[in-house]
């Protein structure tokens, strides 16, 4: 059987695309351009961009923050860790100020050097030192001969916070020394308190013409403070219990 020969028979022309195809509708009259599958995508890519820089279809976040809302936020919070760790310093201060010396009371009791003339105005508590014992001078002096009272007040109360109670003396004791006497005294605790002497009788300018005497010994009780013996009693009116750490008196006995 022969093989059949197709060389023979003719071929049927393949039609050739038209390179200039009729114009459509919505055409114009001159030649259309269409792209080249082999052609590179970056030639017909309308969004160009600098190399190494993202996608303009990159997923991007739901709700982006700007930069200057980040540093709003950052400044925001340092604010807020900084309040509170100033109000806790504040805190501590204020409790070892103020609370914490409110519950440390002290109490003290001496013996009352003015034993003699403590029902004597001051202005008669000076007992005479020279006498002769005898018929003609019965009142002869005894231990207490040179007890002297220059002064003798009261103390206040200021309001519900800054008080005191009790008896302030000041003059020469039954030794001879100088002192300020504190009798059934009780006091308010605050911090750093000081007794001072003010030459007015309201208390007033303490700081400025004042004795600072020192802490107050205790905040009940009835003791002395010894004095300077070249000390002048007599320019001294009152007596001030004063603190130094908010500069505010708590309590004022006036002597008279």
């Amino acid at each position: 059987m022969m093989p059949e020969n197709r060389g023979d028979r003719p071929t049927a022309p393949q039609s050739q695309p038209d390179q200039n195809p009729a114009p459509g509708p919505n055409q114009g009259s001159g030649p259309v351009y269409q792209p080249s599958l082999e052609q590179p995508r970056a030639a017909y890519h309308y969004n160009t961009r600098p190399p190494n820089q993202p996608s303009a279809f990159q997923p991007q976040p739901a709700y982006p923050l700007a930069p200057g809302a980040v540093a709003k936020k950052t400044r925001k919070a340092g604010w807020w860790w900084g309040g509170l760790a100033l109000g806790l310093v504040v805190m501590a201060l204020v409790a070892a100020l103020v609370v914490i010396p409110l519950f440390n009371r002290s109490s003290r009791t001496e013996a009352d050097p003015f034993a003699v003339a403590r029902d004597v105005p001051a202005a008669m508590a000076t007992v005479p030192v020279s006498g002769t014992v005898g018929a003609a001078n019965p009142a002869a002096p005894d231990k207490g001969a040179a007890v002297q009272v220059t002064g003798k007040g009261e103390f206040s109360k200021i309001d519900a916070i800054h008080y005191a109670r009790g008896t302030a003396t000041l003059g020469v004791g039954a030794d001879g020394k100088k002192v300020l006497r504190f009798e059934n005294f009780t006091s308010a605790q605050g911090p750093d308190l000081k007794v001072y002497l003010g030459t007015r009788p309201d208390g007033s300018l303490v700081k400025d013409g004042g004795l600072n005497l020192g802490a107050l010994p205790a905040t009940d009780g009835s003791y002395n403070i010894i004095l300077p013996d070249d000390l002048d009693l007599s320019k001294y009116r009152a007596v001030v219990i004063w603190c130094e750490a908010f500069s505010v008196t708590f309590s004022v006995a006036s002597l008279s």
